[in-house]
């Protein structure tokens, strides 16, 4: 299947799969099932934490990105509990154990876990979930406003509208 094309205002369009929350007495997230089936993560396996160097925007890869504009933070292993699949937020960017450690590496705020923080996985449709290398971001509430289209348009645009409209 090729990748979607740009609608008219030229913007590639996004996958919104499931909002999930950062536990607060352990800094782990589950992972919706759709990014599993996708590749994105696999039981097992580890998964990559990075960042976009310029606005802080986690994203989750099944290897290394190459890119300049993504900073790594962190690998972890995938874990699978039962039909739970989650995995640690990386140690790097855990708030309550390396605090100083975030600061000595120059860590953008928006790119730190916070425990009980909300977060929705999202990916463009323009290969990000396909290929060798696959990814998706991991937004909070307000990046969702920020960076995903007017939320009047979602009902065309995402197959699930995010929890908090």
């Amino acid at each position: 299947m090729s990748p979607p094309t740009a609608g008219d205002d030229g913007e590639i369009p996004w996958a919104y799969v499931a909002p999930a929350t950062v536990q607060e007495e352990e800094p782990q997230i589950s992972v919706p099932d759709e990014i599993v089936e996708a590749g994105i993560v696999t039981p097992g396996e580890s998964a990559v934490w990075s960042y976009e160097d310029t606005t802080g925007v986690l994203i989750v890869s099944n290897q290394e990105l190459e890119m300049d504009a993504y900073v790594r933070i962190g690998e972890m292993t995938v874990q699978q509990h039962q039909n739970v699949v989650r995995f640690p937020a990386p140690i790097q960017v855990n708030p309550q154990l390396v605090r100083d450690q975030i600061l000595q590496q120059h860590v953008h705020d928006d790119a730190i876990v916070e425990p009980g923080e909300r977060y929705h996985f999202v990916y463009r449709m323009d290969g990000m979930a396909s290929g060798e290398t696959r990814s998706c971001y991991l937004f909070t509430d307000q990046q969702v406003i920020e960076h995903l289209p007017d939320p009047t348009d979602w009902s065309k645009t995402f197959a699930e509208v995010p929890h908090f409209y």
